[in-house]
C-alpha cells in the first residue's frame, strides 16, 4: 500500500505531538472567531495567553540549555581537578630535585674553592657534580584548561581566579630559567661515556614524568678514574663560574616554584568547594 509523503514529513511550523497541535488549533479558531465577533478584550486575552506560553517555552528552553551546560562544566572541573592534582604534584618534584641541585653545587664548589685534588673516596664528589647539572623544567599539562577555556566552561570566578595564576606564573619561570645552562654542558663534555653510564644508571632515577637523584648511590668506576675526572673538571678555567651561576639561579627560582605549588595546592581547594555546591 502506497503510504502518503504527509505521513511521514512533518511541517517544520506544525508541532508533531498530537495535543500540542489540537490546541494550537483550538487556540487558532477561539482567536479567528473573537475577531469575527469583534470580542477584542477575548482577543486580548488570547494574544497574553500566547505570549505567555511563548515566555515560558523559552523559559525551559534556557532552563534546560543551563541545566545542560552546567553538567557539562561539573564534567570538566572534575578532570581539571585531575590535572592541577597531577601537575602540582610534578611541581613539588621539580621543587625537590631544585633543592638537592643546590646542595650537591654547594659542596661541588666548595671542593673546588680547596684548591686540592680528591684522593680517597672521591666518587660522592664526582656524583655532587652530576647532580648539579640536572634542568626539570617542563610545560605543565594543560589539555583541560585550555579545552574549558575555548568552550567558556571556565565560569567560577573563584576557580578562575585560583587556576589561571597557577598556570601563568609556571609558564614565567620556564620562560625566565635557562633550559640549557652551561655548566650542564662543560661537565657533561668532560667526563666519559664510562662515567655517564654509571652515573645515569645508579644515580638517577625516573618514575613516569618525575625525578629523583640517588645521592648515596654506589661508586660505578674505580677510584683513580675518578680522581682523573675530577681534576679534568678543577683544570677547566670556566666551570666555578658557570656553576655559580646555575646554583645562584636555583636560589632565585626554587622560592617562586614553590609559590606555584602552594598556588596549584589553592586551585585544587577551590574546585573541590565550586563542587561541593553541586
Amino acid at each position: 500500500m502506497a503510504v502518503s509523503l504527509h505521513s511521514t514529513v512533518h511541517d517544520p511550523y506544525v508541532t508533531p505531538y498530537p495535543q500540542v497541535r489540537d490546541s494550537q488549533t483550538m487556540l487558532l479558531r477561539r482567536v479567528t472567531q473573537h475577531i469575527t465577533e469583534q470580542n477584542w478584550f477575548a482577543v486580548v486575552v488570547d494574544f497574553a495567553i500566547v505570549v505567555f506560553g511563548v515566555f515560558v517555552g523559552l523559559q525551559v528552553q534556557e532552563w534546560q540549555s543551563e541545566r545542560e551546560l552546567l553538567q557539562q562544566e561539573t564534567q570538566y572541573l572534575f578532570e581539571l581537578r585531575k590535572e592541577v592534582s597531577l601537575n602540582t604534584e610534578l611541581l613539588q618534584n621539580r621543587v625537590d630535585v631544585m633543592a638537592q641541585v643546590v646542595t650537591s653545587g654547594e659542596r661541588a664548589v666548595a671542593f673546588l674553592d680547596a684548591g686540592r685534588p680528591c684522593e680517597e673516596d672521591c666518587w660522592p664528589v664526582l656524583v655532587d657534580f652530576f647532580a648539579a647539572s640536572q634542568v626539570l623544567f617542563s610545560p605543565l599539562r594543560k589539555a583541560v584548561f585550555d579545552e574549558m577555556q575555548r568552550l567558556g566552561l571556565l565560569r567560577a570566578t573563584a576557580v578562575k581566579n585560583a587556576v589561571e595564576p597557577f598556570y601563568v606564573l609556571n609558564e614565567t619561570i620556564i620562560s625566565g630559567l635557562d633550559s640549557s645552562p652551561s655548566y650542564r654542558q662543560m661537565f657533561r663534555k668532560l667526563i666519559t661515556v664510562r662515567a655517564h653510564a654509571a652515573l645515569w644508571g645508579a644515580c638517577h632515577r625516573m618514575n613516569g614524568v618525575s625525578e629523583s637523584l640517588q645521592i648515596d648511590c654506589s661508586p660505578g668506576i674505580p677510584n683513580d678514574e675518578t680522581i682523573e675526572l675530577l681534576e679534568r673538571i678543577r683544570a677547566h678555567s670556566e666551570i666555578k663560574d658557570e656553576l655559580n651561576y646555575w646554583v645562584g639561579m636555583h636560589y632565585l627560582y626554587s622560592p617562586i616554584t614553590l609559590d606555584v605549588v602552594e598556588s596549584g595546592k589553592s586551585g585544587v581547594r577551590a574546585i573541590d568547594l565550586e563542587l561541593s555546591t553541586r
